[in-house]
C-alpha cells in the first residue's frame, strides 16, 4: 500500500508518501510535522491510498474557517492516480 498526502493552497508542503510496513490504522498527524498540522482558510489536502492490484481511494479534505471540514470521497483506477467511478 502506498499513501500520498498532497497540500493545495497557501503555505504547503511537498507531497508525502510513505509504504507502511505494517496492516492496520494509520495516523495521518504523525505524517505531519506540528506547523503542517494547522491548515490556513481555503486550502485543500488530499490523501490517496492505493494498492497495485486494488482500487485506490482518495480523500479530499477543505479547510475552511467558519465551516466544518469538508470530505470528498472518490475511486482512483488500479495502478493510476486517474479518477473512476467506485463500484
Amino acid at each position: 500500500m502506498t499513501i500520498r498526502l498532497r497540500c493545495g493552497g497557501k503555505k504547503c508542503f511537498k507531497t508525502i508518501t510513505r509504504k507502511p510496513k505494517k496492516a492496520g490504522k494509520i495516523d495521518i498527524a504523525k505524517l505531519l510535522k506540528k506547523s503542517q498540522r494547522k491548515r490556513p482558510d481555503g486550502s485543500t489536502m488530499t490523501l490517496d491510498l492505493t494498492e497495485p492490484t486494488a482500487i485506490g481511494k482518495r480523500g479530499i479534505f477543505s479547510f475552511h474557517k467558519n465551516n466544518p471540514t469538508i470530505l470528498k470521497k472518490q475511486c482512483l483506477a488500479v495502478r493510476t492516480s486517474k479518477r473512476v467511478k467506485c463500484p
